[in-house]
């Protein structure tokens, strides 16, 4: 940890120099300019009675200001990526030191429906979404919830990528500050696709009048030079041009502002795309398509050239001779037709490889700051049922207060059930194992020096909750969700399930019937999992039941002092502290 510690640390301190230095710069352009002004001004009125000097001075005066301009706006985009990227270092560094971070927590994927993600707290603030996104577009943070609420069907071809990605740092940093330089306009959620869906409407005469406009202009010009036309019929060949043009502006403008609206976006996709391609070419790797990405680069070059032509529409010195000659406009929306109907449909698939990026990315940042606390999990043959899982611990405790435990089941065991006294780890524990069956379904890194299981699908019932609203008392909210679990059970693959206190919203007597009832009809199901209880009375079907184990976790008190150890061992608890608790704070005598 404490290299990749000094890694962020010594990158960050390279571009705060590398910030003074640009600005710097900056300072400099603009007494340039300045200079240039003064320069220009003073010259073209010493020689305005001398024409040839006169304007050579004024043209290479605003050639020179026009270039410190550009300068200064490509020192000011990089001051910015730099300022970014030491931004980028200072909140890695508080994910690694503090295990929290300021990135957005995904509140608006929050649903209390589903199986697994309210109970493990993914969508809750400093919650596991919040820990790993690193995503800068809306689409790529749906892509990171969809993967961690539904898993993937590939996690190895996953794995793969997040790996590859968690050792190129400094350019996945890169790929994000392509994403957030653009994600300063709104139009960075504006997609490609959305682009490519508002079609060019050009009436059937445009395509006549880009060859009309420049015979007759172009023509015109001829004629006038070689004495065959006057230059009143000249000037009335350019206001027919001039009218042609005019007459469909509104179109043109319409097309022209909703370029202007992507402009960002695009060039944020050209820019990540080139660095997909720098990539792939540094790792002779086929994990990205290579005409794919040539045919992604072509074309969204090709629309950034399309945009500045666009663009020379905005100044009216070049706008207005390059319409009355070539017709500049109908030429230009017709090339936009064109890239639409060439591309359009391929925009769909370059942008799901931009945003797939955000969300491996956001793993891979996780997995090279946690390199020595992480591992990629092992997926058992399709006839394996069994799961061991070493030295696993939570993702958002650090290494200095997490104890890491296992978890171990054979072929023919069903249920572990876990007893304990309060505060003893229980949650801890189940949710330690939720969020990492969760990461390795999804080909992310586990929190655990080794990890195996089988393909599994992942239910918790946890936190069910009354609904006065819905009319739905306690118990019978948890009896819905035991209900729905078991109605999941028969949906295909292994379920894992993870219960803590079931039936809670009844009597003892009652409760621990219907719970070993309920435990003994889920093993005839594809079921297996671990229930957490401080009804000692189910630690019964160990022994008269097959398939079920019992553990627990432990607390000792010396006088006054009521400690844990947090460690999981085979058995029953026998100890409980719940009086012990209420004396301490004086609730009991």
């Amino acid at each position: 940890m404490k290299a990749t510690i000094s890694f962020y640390q010594e990158l960050a301190q390279q571009k705060r120099d590398e910030v003074l230095r640009l600005k710097k710069e900056i300072r400099k352009i603009r007494l340039i300019r300045l200079f240039l002004f003064i320069a220009v001004a003073g010259g073209a009125y010493l020689l305005w009675k001398h024409w040839p000097f006169f304007i050579a001075t004024i043209v290479g005066g605003i050639a020179l200001f026009l270039w410190a301009v550009s300068r200064t706006v490509d020192l000011k985009l990089q001051l910015e990526k730099d300022q970014m990227q030491i931004n980028f270092c200072e909140e890695e560094l508080q994910c690694m030191l503090e295990r929290r971070t300021s990135f957005d927590q995904g509140a608006e994927f929050i649903n209390s429906l589903h199986p697994y993600s309210s109970d493990l707290d993914l969508f809750a603030p400093n919650g596991i979404f919040n820990f790993f996104n690193r995503s800068t577009s809306q689409q790529g943070k749906s892509i990171l919830a969809t993967l961690l609420l539904k898993g993937s069907e590939h996690p190895e071809k996953n794995k793969e990528r997040v790996e590859l990605f968690s050792h190129e740092m400094e350019w996945t940093q890169r790929f994000r500050i392509a994403a957030s330089i653009a994600s300063r306009s709104e139009a960075y959620d504006r997609r490609l696709t959305d682009f490519c869906r508002i079609r060019p409407d050009n009436p059937a005469f445009t395509s006549l009048l880009r060859w009309f406009i420049p015979v007759i202009g172009i023509g015109g010009i001829i004629l006038l030079s070689l004495n065959l036309i006057s230059s009143t019929l000249f000037m009335v060949i350019m206001f027919l041009n001039f009218g042609l043009v005019g007459m469909d502006l509104k179109r043109t403008n319409l097309q022209s502002s909703i370029l202007g609206r992507f402009e960002h976006r695009f060039k944020s996709a050209f820019e990540q795309t080139q660095l997909v391609s720098e990539l792939n070419a540094k790792h002779k790797h086929a994990l990205f398509d290579q005409q794919q990405l040539a045919n992604a680069e072509k074309g969204l070059h090709e629309l950034i050239r399309l945009h500045q032509r666009f663009e020379f529409r905005m100044n009216f010195l070049i706008s207005i001779p390059l319409n009355l000659l070539v017709g500049w406009d109908y030429w230009q929306r017709i090339a936009l037709e064109r890239w639409i109907d060439q591309y359009g449909e391929a925009t769909k698939n370059w942008e799901i490889l931009l945003e797939e990026n955000e969300a491996f990315i956001s793993a891979a940042c996780i997995r090279y700051n946690f390199r020595e606390e992480s591992c990629y999990a092992k997926f058992a043959s399709s006839d394996s049922t069994e799961f061991h899982f070493l030295e696993m611990k939570h993702p958002l405790l650090s290494q200095e207060i997490s104890v890491p435990n296992n978890l171990d089941f054979g072929n023919q065991d069903h249920f572990m059930i876990l007893t304990g006294p309060n505060m003893a780890g229980k949650s801890t524990y189940l949710r330690s194992i939720g969020i990492n069956i969760m990461l390795a379904n999804c080909g992310f890194p586990v929190f655990a020096h080794s990890f195996t299981l089988p393909k599994v699908r992942l239910y918790t019932s946890m936190r069910a909750s009354d609904d006065i609203t819905q009319s739905s008392s306690y118990f019978h909210a948890e009896l819905s969700r035991l209900s729905a679990l078991k109605e999941s059970a028969g949906q295909g693959d292994l379920l894992f399930v993870l219960l803590d206190e079931i039936l809670r919203g009844t009597n003892s007597k009652d409760k621990a019937e219907g719970s070993q009832k309920f435990l003994v009809k889920l093993r005839e199901l594809p079921i297996k999992g671990v229930i957490a209880t401080h009804d000692l009375s189910l630690c019964g079907l160990e022994d008269s039941e097959t398939g079920f184990t019992c553990y627990y976790f432990d607390s000792t008190i010396k006088g006054d002092e009521l400690s844990f150890d947090y460690q999981i061992r085979p058995g029953i608890c026998q100890n409980m502290n719940a009086s012990f608790l209420l004396k301490q704070m004086n609730l009991i005598d």
